[in-house]
Parts: C-alpha cells; structure tokens; sequence
C-alpha cells in the first residue's frame, strides 16, 4: 500500500523527526509505499531541517533554510489526494492541525487509517476505573486534563490575583485585546522580565501601578510575571496547533 505518514511536527523537538524516520522504516519492512513528510523536507531544502533545532520551531526553519509550511502542506495534501490508500498516524497525532486535518481529507476520501503503536484513535476514551462506558457511574475521562483538581484546588489564590490583573488590564485596555498585539510572544516575555527586574529593585509591590494616576492598584510584581508567563505559553500554544 501507498502510505502517508502523519504526526506531531511543530513545537516538538528536532520536528519529531526521528520518530519518522522510525516509523518509515517499520512500515517499509512491512511492504508498504510511504510517503515521509520528513525526508521530504530535508530532501527538498538538502539539509537536516531538524538538527539543531530543539523546540521544532518552524520560524527558525523557514529563517535558516527556507522552509515554507505552505508549499509542504501543499505537497502533502496532494499525496494524500491523489497517491495515497492510507494514512498511518503517529503518538500525538491529535494534538497537531496538519495531522488531524490530513486525518481528516484521508477519512473523506475513504482511504484506510493505520494508528502506530501509541496512537490511539478518539474513539478509546475510557473510564479511569476501568469501568465499562454502558455501567451505571462510568465516566470516559481517563487521561482528560484534571483542570480542577489540578489547576484551580493547586493555586486558587494564584488564580484569582491573576483573573483581578486581567480585570485590572480590561479596565485600560479592552477584553481580549492582549490576544492581537503584534510579536505578543516577545512582548509579553520581555514585560515579565522587566517585572522580574523590577522585583530585584523595587521589592514585591508594582510601583507603577499604585501610583497609575488613572488606575491605581496594588499589584505585585509576582502576579504581574505570573500573567505575562501564561500569556506567552497559551500564544506558544495556540502556535503550535
């Protein structure tokens, strides 16, 4: 069979390469056709895109040797529509938008789906327990992210100082606005250092902010930090997808 390989790439380290080219070469020993994603890229640009690159940061690809996301999506996605009989997905496969959408384009051309070792389809949500999806007290929520119990019962009062620093921003700004500041990665990584530095001088309190001539608060440096911080990860986040 003609098979694409699909898989995390972005925001994994070396692209995940590596687990490609592991995967290539299983399905190759089992008589299958496989179309690389990976050697397709290093094949074209003539150069290991992944070396080099620790956190599989598609910016520094395209910086340092020209990679264009485009002209690979459009090369792959011609593969899956006009070459391939089935897409063979790798561990992580949900979390990645190229995988799920090429999962995707594969279903709706009825091509077969082949989940590697690790790759579970969606469809196996299972009850931590053990317990049977149809049994009375089954709950498929094995694995799901514990945002209670992990999140708000860990750092309630580290949450609420940040929701109010977003109130506080709202009040100046608008809603939501942080979200379309242009370089917010940078930015926002460059404000919490600045607090961190602030912090070293000033002391735990923002003086900037107690003494706003518009919008006095009292708000400290850790929270001002703490803020920046999951600004920065969310938009790394939302990159990534």
């Amino acid at each position: 069979m003609k098979v694409y390989l699909a898989g995390p790439m972005r925001g994994v380290p070396e692209f995940n390469f590596p687990a490609f080219f592991a995967a290539e070469e299983q399905l190759i020993a089992q008589g299958h056709e496989v179309f690389n994603p990976a050697r397709r890229d290093n094949d074209r640009h003539g150069v290991d895109l992944s070396k080099g690159n620790s956190t599989g940061d598609e910016a520094v690809a395209a910086a340092q040797h020209g990679f264009s996301l485009r002209e690979a999506l459009r090369d792959d996605t011609a593969w899956i529509t006009m070459e391939a009989d089935a897409i063979a997905l790798l561990p992580g496969w949900q979390r990645s938008t190229g995988a799920t959408a090429e999962r995707a384009l594969a279903i709706a051309l009825h091509l077969e789906v082949m989940y590697l070792p690790g790759a579970t389809p969606n469809s196996t949500e299972q009850d931590p327990n053990g317990i049977d999806a149809k049994t009375p007290g089954a709950k498929l929520d094995a694995g799901k992210a514990p945002i209670n119990q992990g999140v708000i019962q860990y750092f309630p009062r580290a949450i609420e100082a940040v929701a109010l620093l977003s109130a506080y921003g709202a009040s100046k700004y608008s809603w939501k606005g942080w979200e379309k500041v242009e370089g917010g990665i940078d930015r926002y990584a460059d404000a919490a250092e600045r607090h961190r530095v602030k912090e070293a001088i000033e002391g735990q309190w923002d003086f900037a902010a107690m003494n706003d001539p518009k919008f006095p608060a009292n708000i400290l440096h850790k929270t001002q930090i703490a803020w920046n911080d999951l600004a920065v990860l969310e938009l790394t986040l939302r990159e990534m997808k």
